[in-house]
Protein backbone atom coordinates (compact mmCIF):
# COMPACT_ATOMS: atom_id res chain seq x y z
CA UNK A 1 0.00 0.00 0.00
CA UNK A 2 2.61 2.55 0.90
CA UNK A 3 4.20 1.83 -2.59
CA UNK A 4 0.76 2.69 -4.72
CA UNK A 5 0.54 5.64 -2.28
CA UNK A 6 3.78 7.57 -2.96
CA UNK A 7 3.78 6.22 -6.59
CA UNK A 8 0.17 8.21 -6.92
CA UNK A 9 2.73 11.59 -7.07
CA UNK A 10 5.66 10.07 -8.16
CA UNK A 11 8.23 8.95 -5.32
CA UNK A 12 9.19 5.08 -5.62
CA UNK A 13 9.67 3.19 -2.63
CA UNK A 14 11.36 0.09 -2.27
CA UNK A 15 11.47 -2.21 0.62
CA UNK A 16 14.59 -4.18 2.16
CA UNK A 17 14.03 -6.21 5.17
CA UNK A 18 16.54 -7.03 8.10
CA UNK A 19 20.11 -5.97 7.68
CA UNK A 20 20.79 -6.73 4.12
CA UNK A 21 23.04 -4.21 2.48
CA UNK A 22 21.71 -1.95 -0.17
CA UNK A 23 22.97 -0.24 -2.91
CA UNK A 24 22.59 3.76 -2.45
CA UNK A 25 22.11 6.04 -5.42
CA UNK A 26 22.14 9.96 -5.30
CA UNK A 27 17.78 9.47 -5.47
CA UNK A 28 17.65 7.54 -2.20
CA UNK A 29 16.84 8.07 1.16
CA UNK A 30 17.23 5.11 3.68
CA UNK A 31 14.69 5.32 6.59
CA UNK A 32 14.63 2.72 9.09
CA UNK A 33 10.76 1.08 10.27
CA UNK A 34 10.44 -0.59 12.95
CA UNK A 35 7.42 -2.59 13.52
CA UNK A 36 6.78 -3.16 17.52
CA UNK A 37 4.07 -5.42 19.63
CA UNK A 38 3.66 -5.69 22.92
CA UNK A 39 3.94 -1.74 23.50
CA UNK A 40 1.77 -0.93 26.66
CA UNK A 41 -1.31 0.92 26.39
CA UNK A 42 0.51 3.78 28.46
CA UNK A 43 3.07 4.32 26.30
CA UNK A 44 1.31 7.16 24.01
CA UNK A 45 -2.11 6.42 24.44
CA UNK A 46 -3.85 6.41 21.28
CA UNK A 47 -1.01 6.80 18.92
CA UNK A 48 -0.76 4.03 15.91
CA UNK A 49 2.77 4.91 15.41
CA UNK A 50 5.24 7.77 15.83
CA UNK A 51 8.40 9.11 13.24
CA UNK A 52 11.56 11.36 13.96
CA UNK A 53 11.47 13.07 11.19
CA UNK A 54 14.73 15.37 12.63
CA UNK A 55 16.98 12.23 13.38
CA UNK A 56 19.14 11.94 10.33
CA UNK A 57 20.03 7.74 11.07
CA UNK A 58 18.71 4.86 13.07
CA UNK A 59 15.18 4.11 13.42
CA UNK A 60 13.05 6.48 12.76
CA UNK A 61 9.92 5.10 12.42
CA UNK A 62 7.98 3.12 14.98
CA UNK A 63 4.37 1.53 14.03
CA UNK A 64 2.82 -0.22 16.84
CA UNK A 65 1.41 -2.92 15.17
CA UNK A 66 -0.73 -3.97 18.30
CA UNK A 67 -2.67 -1.18 17.71
CA UNK A 68 -3.13 -0.77 14.23
CA UNK A 69 -4.27 -4.07 13.56
CA UNK A 70 -6.94 -3.97 15.87
CA UNK A 71 -9.46 -2.56 13.89
CA UNK A 72 -12.67 -4.43 13.98
CA UNK A 73 -12.85 -5.15 10.17
CA UNK A 74 -10.41 -7.74 8.82
CA UNK A 75 -10.83 -5.73 4.97
CA UNK A 76 -9.17 -2.84 6.55
CA UNK A 77 -6.59 -3.66 8.62
CA UNK A 78 -4.06 -3.85 5.62
CA UNK A 79 -4.91 -0.87 3.97
CA UNK A 80 -4.82 0.81 8.05
CA UNK A 81 -0.95 -0.42 8.21
CA UNK A 82 -0.36 0.89 4.96
CA UNK A 83 -1.74 4.36 5.56
CA UNK A 84 -0.12 4.30 9.40
CA UNK A 85 3.18 3.94 7.08
CA UNK A 86 3.09 6.07 4.72
CA UNK A 87 1.97 8.79 7.08
CA UNK A 88 4.65 8.11 9.11
CA UNK A 89 7.54 8.06 5.92
CA UNK A 90 5.91 11.15 5.07
CA UNK A 91 6.86 12.86 8.52
CA UNK A 92 10.26 11.66 8.16
CA UNK A 93 10.75 12.73 4.32
CA UNK A 94 9.41 15.91 4.71
CA UNK A 95 11.58 16.87 7.85
CA UNK A 96 8.75 18.17 9.92
CA UNK A 97 5.91 17.33 12.53
CA UNK A 98 3.14 18.71 10.60
CA UNK A 99 -0.21 17.42 9.87
CA UNK A 100 -2.51 18.54 7.01
CA UNK A 101 -6.93 18.79 7.04
CA UNK A 102 -7.38 15.80 5.12
CA UNK A 103 -6.13 12.78 3.20
CA UNK A 104 -2.77 10.77 4.29
CA UNK A 105 -0.90 13.42 6.33
CA UNK A 106 -4.35 13.77 8.13
CA UNK A 107 -3.81 13.58 12.41
CA UNK A 108 -6.95 11.86 12.77
CA UNK A 109 -8.26 9.66 9.77
CA UNK A 110 -12.54 9.25 10.13
CA UNK A 111 -15.22 6.88 9.47
CA UNK A 112 -15.07 8.52 5.93
CA UNK A 113 -11.38 8.26 5.29
CA UNK A 114 -11.57 4.79 6.82
CA UNK A 115 -13.98 3.66 3.49
CA UNK A 116 -12.07 5.08 1.31
CA UNK A 117 -8.14 3.10 2.27
CA UNK A 118 -10.62 0.19 1.79
CA UNK A 119 -11.22 1.32 -2.11
CA UNK A 120 -7.86 3.15 -2.90
CA UNK A 121 -5.55 5.37 -1.08
CA UNK A 122 -6.08 8.39 0.48
CA UNK A 123 -4.59 11.55 -1.09
CA UNK A 124 -1.56 13.84 -0.29
CA UNK A 125 -2.28 17.41 -0.12
CA UNK A 126 -0.34 20.00 -2.69
CA UNK A 127 1.35 21.22 0.10
CA UNK A 128 2.64 17.41 1.31
CA UNK A 129 3.60 16.74 -2.40
CA UNK A 130 5.67 20.45 -2.44
CA UNK A 131 7.36 19.80 1.24
CA UNK A 132 8.45 16.09 0.36
CA UNK A 133 9.82 17.16 -3.57
CA UNK A 134 11.45 20.39 -1.72
CA UNK A 135 13.50 18.14 0.92
CA UNK A 136 14.65 15.57 -1.75
CA UNK A 137 15.63 18.37 -3.78
CA UNK A 138 17.66 19.56 -0.43
CA UNK A 139 18.82 15.92 0.07
CA UNK A 140 20.21 15.43 -3.42
CA UNK A 141 21.86 19.14 -3.19
CA UNK A 142 23.76 18.01 0.28
CA UNK A 143 25.11 14.41 -1.30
Amino acid sequence: MPVRIFASIGVPVKWHTGMERRARDEASVTIEMQLDSGVLETFHPGVLAYAMPYGTVGTRIHVLCDRVLSVSSRELAGAYLGHVMAHEITHVLEGISRHSSKGVMKAHWDVNDFYQMVFRPLPFATEDVKLIYEAWERRKQAD
